[in-house]
């Protein structure tokens, strides 16, 4: 956890971006623990390049947690494997030149009620025990410092959940 503040109080610069080279980046820091808690972690970049200005270790942070959670919440779900978390990204086009990345995070993990979609990205709040419900506030807030948002796009009790990232392309 000190690792990870140190890095983010550093005051990152925006950069060009190719979303999928941060997303491979993450994936292979969470190998070790998606390995051990038996799940499994799916990636494919799109066929078109996404590229954007933003804050490569900000998002990668954002990534990161959001990850980091869902393997959590799946592997006591599914203790004996079978966990899966699948990324996708995609480009929405908006009115005139603004378009928006997203990067949507998908599991099939315990699923989350409806009533506390918002109340997991609260300080403090965690469905687990030893949590420390600190991850997707931050994700919340690192979100908002670029311009973008964090939400449970869907979910589904005993099926899994989607959580979706939207940031501009700012180009």
């Amino acid at each position: 956890t000190i690792k990870t503040f140190g890095r983010i109080a550093k005051k990152p610069r925006e950069e060009i971006l190719k979303v999928d080279e941060i997303i491979d980046e993450t994936i292979t820091l969470l190998t070790h623990l998606s390995k051990r808690a038996k799940i499994k972690v799916f990636f494919t970049p799109p066929e078109r390049m996404i590229i954007v200005r933003n804050q490569a270790v900000l998002l990668e942070q954002i990534i990161l947690n959001v990850s980091l959670n869902a393997i959590q919440q799946t592997s006591e779900h599914r203790p004996d494997g079978g966990g899966a978390i699948r990324i996708d990204i995609e480009l929405m086009e908006e009115s005139g030149e603004d378009a928006t990345c997203r990067i949507l995070i998908r599991d099939n993990g315990p699923g989350i009620h409806a009533a506390l979609w918002e109340k997991i990205f609260e300080m403090g709040y965690s469905t687990r025990e030893d949590g420390s419900g600190i991850g997707l506030y931050v994700s919340r807030n690192l979100m908002e410092e670029i311009d973008g948002k964090i939400y449970v796009a869907d979910s589904h009790i005993l099926s899994g959940s989607i959580f979706a990232l939207e940031f501009p392309v700012n180009f």
